[in-house]
C-alpha cells in the first residue's frame, strides 16, 4: 500500500496527529502564519509530486478562517502536482445551510462544495453531514463516514434490561438514529418538531412511549443546545427516567455549556471532530475519538 501524505490545517491538530498515528506516518510539514491584516499565509514543505495527499481540516469556529485554510492548502498542494488530493472534513463548515429558508438567502453548503472542487480537490471524505442532500452538491466523488455506530456502541454498555428506548430528536436526525438502532435491540421513539426560523422551534410532539424509560438521544451535532434542552424537557414531562445524549459534532456555541450543565441529562458523549477548549469540558461531557474512523477511510481510499 502506498504511503500517503497527510497535511493538516490549524483547526484540529490534535485529531490530525491521532489520524497520522493510526496510519503509522508523520503529519506533513506545513508552515501556517497570519499577516498583520489577518490574511493567511501557508507553505507546504513536503514533496507531493505523484503522491496521494489527504488534507484534514475541521470547519469549526472560526468557520470562515478554517474553511479558507482548507482551500489554500488544497490549492498549494495542487500546485505541487500530486497524484490525488482528498479533502477530509471531520466537520464540514456551513453544513446546516443546505437550502433556502426564504428568498435572498444563499445555499452556502453548495458554495462550499464548489469552492473545494475549484481549489483542486479530487475527492472529499466527510464525517456525518447534517443532511444527505449536501453530498449531491459535490461534482467530485464524496465518501460519507459516520461516528454514529461508535457512539451507539459506547452507550450499549449501559443497557442491562428492557427499560431503554432510543429517541430521534427530529425528522432530520432519524436516519442517524436508525443507524444507531442497528447496534441496539431497543425501540425507537421520535420527536416531531415544527421549525419556524433558523434554530427556532415552535412546538414539539412525542411519538412513542417513554414513561419510566431510560432514554438515549442520538444526533449529528449539538450547537447552542436550545432545541436539545427543549427535547429533554419534553421527555422529562412525559416521564422519562435517565437521559443520555450522544452526537458526532460538539459545536457547543453560545450558551450551550450553561444549558447542558443545568439540563437533566446524565451524560453527554461527543467526538473530537471539533477541538474543544478546556473550559467546555465539564463532568457531564465525555469525548471519544474519531481518529480510527478517519484513518480507516483514508486506508480504504489508498487501495482503490
Amino acid at each position: 500500500m502506498e504511503e500517503p501524505i497527510l497535511l493538516s490545517g490549524s483547526a484540529n491538530r490534535p485529531l490530525a496527529k491521532k489520524v497520522a498515528e493510526e496510519l503509522g506516518i508523520k503529519l506533513g510539514d506545513v508552515l501556517l502564519q497570519k499577516f498583520s491584516d489577518g490574511e493567511t499565509y501557508l507553505n507546504i514543505r513536503e514533496q507531493l509530486a505523484g503522491k496521494q495527499v489527504f488534507i484534514i481540516q475541521s470547519g469549526s469556529l472560526p468557520a470562515n478562517e478554517n474553511l479558507m485554510e482548507m482551500l489554500l492548502l488544497i490549492d498549494a498542494a495542487w500546485r505541487l502536482e500530486p497524484k490525488k488530493i482528498v479533502a477530509v472534513f471531520p466537520f464540514l463548515p456551513y453544513r446546516r445551510q443546505e437550502r433556502q429558508m426564504k428568498p435572498g438567502e444563499p445555499i452556502s453548503a453548495q458554495l462550499v462544495a464548489d469552492l473545494v472542487e475549484t481549489a483542486g480537490a479530487d475527492k472529499a471524505i466527510i464525517l456525518d453531514v447534517h443532511s444527505r442532500q449536501i453530498l449531491n452538491f459535490f461534482d467530485i466523488p464524496v465518501t460519507q463516514i459516520s461516528a454514529t455506530e461508535k457512539i451507539a456502541i459506547y452507550f450499549k454498555g449501559l443497557i442491562r434490561d428492557d427499560s431503554w428506548v432510543l429517541v430521534a430528536p427530529d425528522q432530520g436526525s432519524l436516519w442517524h438514529t436508525e443507524n444507531a438502532a442497528d447496534v441496539f435491540a431497543i425501540p425507537i421513539v421520535q420527536i416531531l418538531k415544527e421549525r419556524t426560523k433558523h434554530d427556532r422551534v415552535a412546538q414539539m410532539q412525542l411519538v412513542g412511549e417513554i414513561k419510566n424509560k431510560n432514554v438515549i438521544l442520538i444526533d449529528d451535532e449539538v450547537n447552542t443546545a436550545g432545541t436539545l434542552v427543549e427535547a429533554v424537557s419534553l421527555l422529562k414531562r412525559e416521564g422519562a427516567a435517565n437521559i443520555y445524549f450522544g452526537c458526532t459534532h460538539g459545536v457547543l456555541s453560545g450558551p450551550a455549556i450553561d444549558r447542558l450543565t443545568n439540563a437533566p441529562i446524565k451524560e453527554i458523549v461527543v467526538t473530537d471532530s471539533i477541538a474543544q477548549p478546556k473550559e467546555k469540558i465539564t463532568k457531564k461531557i465525555k469525548i471519544i475519538t474519531v481518529a480510527d474512523i478517519l484513518a480507516e477511510a483514508i486506508k480504504q481510499e489508498l487501495v482503490l
